[in-house]
């Protein structure tokens, strides 16, 4: 019972700064972290985000902690929480969340602030906000459903979305992409949902498209329940979703209808990063980490890697980082528009875990 209760606090004094510490080595640098409440994934990038800081502060030079902020209410109100973050947590820099409304709210605030924004979002148009000290750590959509329309041997595709804008930037982006793939590629039909139709109308959906394979670009739980539907429809084809499908919610939520299933990963690099973060991540969490914690905490470590070179004025001139760092996923290096430049390779899940080919 010792361990949780010591991985808490270890936690709050991440989050919160250690005063002690901090008395003796003045004042932290701080990162913000705009956490929706109804982000799926907000323990995972929360706790990425914490290991990075702690990860920082055994090196040289001043302090770090992270800021975290988030709010239900209208829409606007992540717009006011990132404002917070900047002007009464003193954040030198921000991670912007996975949602596509909240980054570009966050990227808002980074418009009028100049403070330096690393996005965890996806969507193709979070880089295209012309905000010139920001970039994205994500894999973009169009890079990953580039990389399963080529690696699975499908033709004709049926999508599935979620609700809403997010569904909406999706489809685009998911339609760039097939246009763009080699060889013939189609979305016959791009269906909203939130991975809960079942049964005969989930049956009549794939007769009348009648696919060869299945994009599921939903979050890891709601994927998991619509494969497993999927399967029990009688759907036999190949499936296919994001790489956040890497994870262990949705090989827990899908069981053995993961079979199968291709996922985009970030090139491995061989050089122990990624297993130095997932040990840390188990020591304080007593968990693995899936993809969401990593990429988070490659946001963090590229934002306060940036904010200790130069302070939050420097890290705005020196965006996106000419200089490419070492992270849990990979090489960080971006394009002169903020946008990630990596390599991904599909994989497969098989008997719960994902290989090659």
């Amino acid at each position: 019972m010792i361990r949780p209760v010591l991985s808490v606090l270890a936690a709050a004094a991440l989050l919160f700064g250690a005063p002690a510490a901090c008395a003796a080595d003045g004042p932290s640098l701080v990162v913000g972290l705009l956490l929706p409440p109804d982000e799926p994934e907000a323990v995972s990038i929360r706790q990425g985000t914490l290991a990075a800081a702690e990860e920082a502060n055994e090196g040289p030079g001043p302090r770090v902690k992270v800021a975290v902020r988030g709010r239900m209410g209208a829409w606007g109100s992540d717009a006011s929480e990132a404002a917070l973050l900047v002007m009464d947590d003193g954040a030198g820099a921000l991670i912007a969340p996975p949602s596509g409304a909240a980054s570009h709210l966050v990227l808002q605030v980074s418009g009028r602030t100049g403070v330096p924004v690393a996005s965890l979002c996806p969507d193709a148009s979070v880089t295209r906000a012309s905000i010139p000290w920001m970039v994205r750590v994500a894999p973009s959509t169009l890079d990953e459903a580039r990389a399963l329309f080529e690696g699975a041997a499908a033709s004709r595709w049926l999508v599935f979305v979620p609700a809403g804008r997010a569904g909406r930037e999706a489809s685009r982006d998911l339609s760039a992409a097939a246009a763009a793939a080699a060889g013939k590629r189609s979305i016959e039909r791009s269906v909203e949902t939130d991975g809960s139709v079942t049964g005969a109308a989930l049956r009549d959906l794939v007769f009348s498209v009648h696919p060869d394979a299945v994009l599921i670009w939903l979050d890891p739980v709601p994927a998991g329940r619509l494969a497993r539907s999927l399967r029990m429809a009688g759907f036999a084809g190949s499936l296919a979703g994001p790489m956040r499908l890497a994870s262990p919610a949705f090989a827990a939520e899908a069981g053995s209808s993961a079979e199968g299933l291709f996922v985009p990963v970030v090139a491995p690099e061989g050089d122990g990063v990624r297993a130095a973060f997932e040990s840390r991540y188990r020591r304080l969490f007593g968990a693995a980490p899936g993809p969401a914690a990593a990429i988070a905490n490659d946001a963090a470590k590229l934002l306060f890697d940036a904010l200790k070179r130069g302070g939050a004025e420097g890290a705005r001139r020196g965006f996106p980082p000419a200089e490419r760092i070492r992270g849990a996923t990979g090489l960080l290096a971006f394009d002169r528009n903020g946008n990630r430049l990596v390599t991904l390779q599909v994989r497969r899940y098989r008997d719960g875990h994902l290989v090659r080919g």
